[in-house]
């Protein structure tokens, strides 16, 4: 009986819903890290636009807030599922990947800066793990602009480069992101980076925010541990 019990319990546990994971083989460590990084942004921390008008979103009104958050992830995860490798419905995000005509990075560079030393609990969080936080500083103050897009790959929604976007295809895609240079600890097993996300209807109809992510090497992959919102636009 309690060996009945053993099994009906590890099997509950192993068919517990979760988002199937991507393989990103790199040999690089920079475009691995924000490779499976961006996997994770917009499967976890871009409101399911990658799932279009499927993501589930209904409230039980019998259930408390806790338990209706815990059901909209399990279902999500499910469509995630169900959307993994299916590239005919795969929505595109665009990387931003040239300064060259653009105003607004210059901009973001600055909002990168100043937003970085507004925010004690980020100092804190960078005094705690990480030994300079000056260098710290000046890495994430930067954007990245040499990203190698055409090695990144996802297994439920397209990526391209923004230089090489039509406007109409950027407003009916998940949105924009912008990426800063990443900072590595010592051993390079941890790190922090910030990226901005943005998302149009059309030119005037426009919102983003910057966000600061603690990510670390877990199992062989790159996971975020934390995510901080420095800013809304």
């Amino acid at each position: 009986m309690k060996a009945t019990f053993l099994i009906l319990i590890i099997g509950l546990v192993s068919c517990k819903t979760k988002y199937k994971e991507c393989e990103c083989n790199h040999s690089d460590i920079e475009t691995a890290i924000y490779n499976e990084i961006l996997i994770q942004i917009v499967e976890q921390h871009s409101y399911n636009a990658y799932l279009g008008k499927t993501a589930y979103e209904t409230n039980d009104e019998s259930l408390d807030e806790a338990t209706n958050i815990e059901k909209h992830k399990t279902e999500n995860m499910k469509l995630q599922n169900k959307l993994f490798g299916d590239s005919t419905n795969f929505r595109t995000v665009y990387i931003a990947d040239t300064c060259k005509s653009s105003d607004a990075l210059e901009l973001l560079k600055k909002k990168y800066y100043f937003g970085i030393r507004g925010y004690s609990f980020v100092d804190t969080t960078i005094s705690k793990v990480f030994d300079d936080k000056k260098v710290v500083e000046d890495t994430l103050s930067q954007l990245q602009e040499n990203l190698q897009i055409e090695q990144f790959h996802a297994c439920t929604f397209k990526i391209k480069p923004l230089s090489k976007a039509k406007k109409k295809d950027v407003y009916s895609g998940i949105g924009v992101i912008y990426f800063s240079k990443l900072f590595l600890n010592k051993t390079k097993d941890a790190g922090l980076m910030i990226y901005e996300d943005e998302s149009a209807r059309n030119d005037k109809d426009r919102w983003g925010k910057q966000r600061l992510i603690y990510y670390k090497k877990i199992d062989q992959h790159w996971k975020i541990i934390n995510i901080m919102i420095l800013g809304i636009s």
